[in-house]
């Protein structure tokens, strides 16, 4: 759970920040829908991130909802970034 709720948490925080995002897509490292994709990620983690830590256990939040569409963002983001060549 350490992971999910220190590593993760800061890690959304630093690398999906609008800032950060804002200089990837005025760089060209991203495109608009890697954008919106990632600032929802982030949006889903942050509203949901006091709930995780309330369930007893990291299988409980991978059965939620929230959980299922972080991970489904978060795999859409890798495939785009792959066929950019990012």
């Amino acid at each position: 759970m350490y992971v999910m709720f220190e590593v993760l948490s800061i890690d959304v925080n630093s690398y999906l920040h609008k800032n950060t995002l804002d200089t990837l897509i005025s760089e060209g490292y991203i495109d608009e829908t890697i954008y919106v994709k990632c600032t929802e990620l982030k949006q889903i983690y942050m509203n949901e991130e006091q709930g995780f830590r309330k369930l007893p256990s990291i299988e409980k939040i991978k059965l939620s909802a929230a959980f299922s569409r972080i991970i489904h963002l978060a795999d859409e983001v890798l495939k785009l970034l792959r066929e950019t060549g990012v």
